[in-house]
């Protein structure tokens, strides 16, 4: 736990050796082919599946196990004090109770009964993205499916590699944010103990004043809690500053709801395999858009003839009543989990230019950086960042949703400000 300073702002690992990568690729390669004529159940179990965790342990120190993710595609679960937490997702609570049975409370129940104090004591390492303590014994399920494994069907060992470092970015986050959450329970804390009448009360001022500075407190939530008369006041006005931490500059959502996606795609980008995710992204979008069946296609077409002639019709009262109609139904503007696809693919694209910033790179570093970033850029340029039709709608007619559109391509371009295309330009010009 990093207890120098209280922050929720995004942070990132340093950019690493590759070496985890390269381990996670030679631990796929090895399972192409392994498991013919094998049970899932086997198959899951077995050492040569499982060697994937311990490449992770040995690189991360973090504890993870395979499973079965057939049904719901790459994905990870996190231990919790139980599966029915309000902060789970209604739908991941009904997959961890009726689907996997994953008692992740066990697990945390365990470590915390060995601990011999109240405190959680463990550490999140964002230089050389190592987890130690309380975060290297608790133990998450990476969720894979089989066919990634066995064939190239839905990426080569190289791309199912980056995946599976996606997704570890994203327990890697968890343990990070989850190690500031304590962080602020601990002033917290202190700060509560001081309002004990045995407190005299210049001593509870220098404590209030230190937690009002760790907590980056405002000059009026300063002077809320110096003058709180209650334990309630204190955690009422606490727990607001770090909910005002946690916004983004804009005063919406939009960057911290995209965040936990953004920090897994750059704790693989920074790993070396930014480029190779993009390439997968790319196949798995193309995999899962397989054309429609000539029959349905055909119903389809016959719905939208009959649909133009009742319209021809009925056109003053249909026009009326569909306005009407979209006006009621269409939906607020929604932040996508990953971002857009554009979006998402331009991050990592960025990520290539922050690197070669460096000016200690050598020349054939620089052209491995340059190769990266034209084969992303190209994949990135081929990718439009529009609205489906009903959204397009709402774009015209609700000034909300407009609004919150524009904030989202703002903080895209906000991003975009410190990654200009001028650096991989001019280290093109360096490396002639």
């Amino acid at each position: 736990m990093r207890s120098t300073a209280i922050s929720l702002a995004l942070e990132a690992i340093d950019f690493q050796n590759g070496d985890l990568y390269q381990d996670l690729i030679d631990a796929c390669r090895d399972l192409r082919g392994f498991g013919k004529g094998m049970s899932d159940r086997d198959f899951w179990a077995s050492d040569e599946v499982q060697s994937i965790a311990r490449v992770v342990k040995a690189h991360t120190h973090m504890t993870i196990s395979l499973v079965d993710g057939t049904e719901t595609g790459p994905m990870v679960i996190f231990p919790a004090v139980d599966e029915s937490h309000p902060l789970r997702p209604n739908w991941i609570k009904q997959f961890i109770i009726d689907g996997y049975r994953y008692d992740g409370a066990a697990d945390v129940r365990r470590i915390m009964k060995t601990m011999e104090s109240n405190l959680v004591q463990g550490a999140v390492d964002l230089k050389h993205s190592k987890v130690s303590g309380v975060f290297a014994e608790l133990q998450s399920q990476l969720l894979m499916p089989r066919s990634m494994f066995e064939n190239d069907l839905m990426g080569t060992v190289e791309q199912v590699a980056a995946i599976v470092l996606h997704e570890i970015g994203h327990i890697f986050t968890v343990f990070e944010y989850a190690g500031r959450t304590i962080t602020t329970n601990n002033v917290l804390a202190g700060m509560l103990r001081a309002m004990d009448k045995t407190v005299i009360a210049d001593e509870r001022t220098t404590v209030f004043a230190k937690g009002a500075e760790l907590m980056r407190m405002s000059k009026e939530q300063r002077e809320a809690v110096l003058n709180a008369k209650s334990e309630a006041e204190v955690t009422c006005i606490v727990i607001d500053s770090a909910v005002q931490l946690s916004r983004s500059e804009l005063g919406l959502n939009i960057y911290d709801i995209t965040g936990s996606e953004q920090l897994a795609d750059q704790f693989a980008a920074r790993h070396g395999a930014g480029r190779t995710l993009v390439l997968a992204l790319d196949k798995l979008e193309r995999f899962y858009k397989k054309p429609l069946h000539w029959f349905l296609r055909m119903i389809g077409f016959i719905f939208q003839v009959v649909g133009w002639i009742f319209i021809a019709a009925m056109l003053h009262v249909v026009l009326l009543a569909t306005f009407l109609f979209m006006y009621a139904i269409v939906p607020e503007y929604e932040i996508p989990e990953h971002n857009t696809l554009k979006g998402r693919y331009m991050r990592i694209l960025h990520e290539c230019t922050e690197q070669l910033k460096n000016r200690s790179l050598s020349p054939e570093q620089k052209k491995a950086i340059l190769a990266d970033y034209e084969a992303i850029k190209a994949i990135a340029d081929k990718v439009e960042d529009s609205l489906p039709l009903l959204r397009k709608f709402s774009y015209f007619v609700n000034p909300r949703y407009r609004n919150a559109r524009k904030f989202h391509l703002l903080q895209n371009d906000l991003e975009a400000l410190g990654a200009s295309s001028l650096f991989a330009d001019a280290a093109k010009l360096s490396t002639l």
